[in-house]
């Protein structure tokens, strides 16, 4: 008796390895998917960052962000940065508060 419940014991438990190995492969791969996503997500950040730029003591009198943009490129150019206008992006400004 004691044989027979081994035998039918061990049965199941390779009968439930069969049915876990393919979730445990999947979750490997999920886990390696997630991760080569937080590195892309992180990579992404870190180039978003490099793009930006701060320009400190420009007066804004701009009504627009057209007018806005072509005052950074005017101020761009008296550095001798040349940079056409489609680069420029104007869609978060922030005001130094006094």
């Amino acid at each position: 008796m004691h044989n027979q419940t081994k035998e039918i014991t061990e049965n199941i438990m390779v009968k439930i390895d069969e049915k876990l190995q393919p979730l445990l492969e999947e979750n490997t791969k999920l886990k390696q998917s997630v991760e080569k996503l937080e590195n892309l997500v992180e990579k992404t950040e870190e180039e978003k960052k490099s793009n930006n730029i701060i320009i400190f003591r420009l007066k804004e009198t701009e009504k627009s962000n057209l007018q806005l943009t072509m005052k950074i490129i005017e101020e761009l150019n008296k550095i001798d940065v040349d940079i056409d206008h489609r680069y420029i992006l104007c869609d978060k400004v922030w005001k130094e508060r006094n």
